[in-house]
């Protein structure tokens, strides 16, 4: 979660127009107070992807919704899991072999920019 001070503070300080690998904005600003939480087990999932960094991850976020959103409700993350779990097929929208290389790939070159 990040909100919304914090991202006005990056865009009024950043000189950068590519900003595709925003992480470093907030870790580089020692204003900004950055927490770590810890996970339960219960919201992991090995191959749910439900980043928004390809037209592929809103095909599936959209089918999400499509399947999950009611009016004037809520659904969670253990909703999305206990729909992947009886729908498996519809992580090869975005989370195949192919798609999640090219990801993963993508997150370390990141990674990589973000240290030097």
């Amino acid at each position: 979660m990040v909100k919304v001070s914090a991202l006005e503070q990056v865009c009024l300080h950043k000189k950068e127009t590519d900003t595709e690998v925003w992480l470093k904005y907030f870790t580089s600003n020692l204003e900004i107070n950055i927490q770590n939480i810890v996970v339960e087990d219960k919201y992991k999932h090995k191959t749910l992807k439900t980043s928004l960094d390809y037209p592929e991850d809103y095909k599936f976020i959209k089918y999400v919704f499509a399947e999950l959103h009611q009016p004037g409700t809520t659904f969670s993350m253990l909703d999305i899991i206990d729909l992947v779990k009886k729908r498996p097929g519809i992580l090869s929208i975005n989370a195949n072999a192919n798609l999640t290389r090219r990801w993963l790939n993508h997150r370390q070159t990141s990674q990589k920019s973000i240290i030097k």
